[in-house]
């Protein structure tokens, strides 16, 4: 867990999380919220992979969709 918090103040990260919301329009993916908004591995598949890869795998979403999103629910769940 150490290393993932490591990882979420590098400036890899921070890049990724900046690319991610800009390319998005700064916009929740699920509910169009432009507040608390977070950068959200779809897979984790392309983690430490290319970093154009890795931006790939990613989408913004706010904070209360992502905390639903780590509950299990599909995006599809509650998007409109």
């Amino acid at each position: 867990m150490r290393e993932y918090q490591r990882y979420l103040k590098s400036w890899r990260w921070i890049a990724l999380s900046y690319l991610c919301k800009r390319r998005d329009g700064r916009r929740c993916q699920a509910c169009g919220e432009t507040k608390n908004l977070q950068a959200h591995h779809s897979s984790y598949l392309n983690k430490g992979g290319s970093f154009w890869g890795e931006l790939d795998d990613l989408i913004t979403v706010c904070g209360e969709c992502h905390s639903r999103i780590h509950e299990g629910r599909s995006i599809k769940d509650f998007a409109d």
